[in-house]
């Protein structure tokens, strides 16, 4: 496996602190869990992300309005995950991630096709801890995985806006297009995804991750703002996905 050109982060306080009992009882720490963290909206249950990103992020948040509640712990199997063990997973109500409660932040705006794709919404939080047989070059000693069931813009300005909060990185991969009656696109500057990231009044992620199936070439045309190249991984071999990585900044690196 191929690790990225970021910075392995020390993993932090509140992830290394929590119990399986404190995990239950204890309100959910939203604003830890979204500091740092790791969006990938229409994301399925796409495992690779924690196997290839795992240390340079603790925090991983998933969102897809397609996803079933009783396949999030089949997904947990997945082989992204090898090598962990779940110390717990937890249902949490909508109300508690948005600021205020407002779940209506979360209100997706879809296509009347989509109602038979879309599943009733939900989320599920896990905590992955390290089997004691594993290295630490397949990963952080805990992984926190927030799964959503909702759509992905929207659900961006209810996580991060409302409890001002900023991602450490979004991540377009293979988003679906029109596919799954998706009204979005999530590659075009001028979208409402893109919009919604650019007018966060606290900031912009520091990475954007792009790409999907083919060559680096396919994953040049990215966000204003994004220019900098900072590495490309390939993703699978056998399914031929290649990331790129990017930076905010003003020049290309080759």
């Amino acid at each position: 496996m191929t690790r990225a050109a970021l910075p392995r982060q020390h993993m932090p306080d509140w992830l290394a602190n929590i119990s399986a009992e404190t995990m239950a009882s204890d309100p959910i720490p939203i604003g830890s869990i979204l500091d740092g963290s790791f969006y990938y909206p229409a994301s399925g249950f796409d495992e690779d992300p924690v196997a290839y990103f795992g240390g340079n992020f603790h925090s991983f948040v998933y969102v897809d309005y397609g996803m079933k509640r009783e396949d999030f712990s089949k997904a947990l199997e997945g082989t992204g995950f090898a090598g962990y063990r779940l110390l717990r997973k937890r249902n949490v109500p909508l109300e508690q991630l948005v600021a205020n409660g407002d779940v209506r932040r979360f209100k997706p705006s879809l296509e009347p096709e989509a109602t038979n794709y879309v599943q009733d919404g939900f989320c599920e939080w896990a905590v992955l801890e390290r089997e004691p047989i594993s290295t630490d070059q397949q990963g952080p000693s805990r992984i926190s995985l927030l799964f959503i069931c909702a759509d992905g813009v929207p659900s961006y300005d209810a996580l991060y806006v409302s409890n001002r909060v900023v991602p450490e990185a979004v991540a377009i991969i293979q988003p679906g297009g029109n596919t799954y009656f998706n009204p979005y696109d999530f590659e075009d500057e001028n979208d409402d995804f893109a919009r919604c990231v650019f007018n966060h009044p606290c900031g912009l992620p520091k990475f954007l991750l792009f790409g999907g199936a083919g060559g680096d070439h396919h994953y040049l045309k990215i966000w204003p703002h994004y220019s900098q190249l900072i590495d490309f991984i390939g993703w699978r071999e056998e399914t031929n996905k290649t990331i790129g990585i990017w930076g905010i900044g003003t020049t290309l690196t080759n």
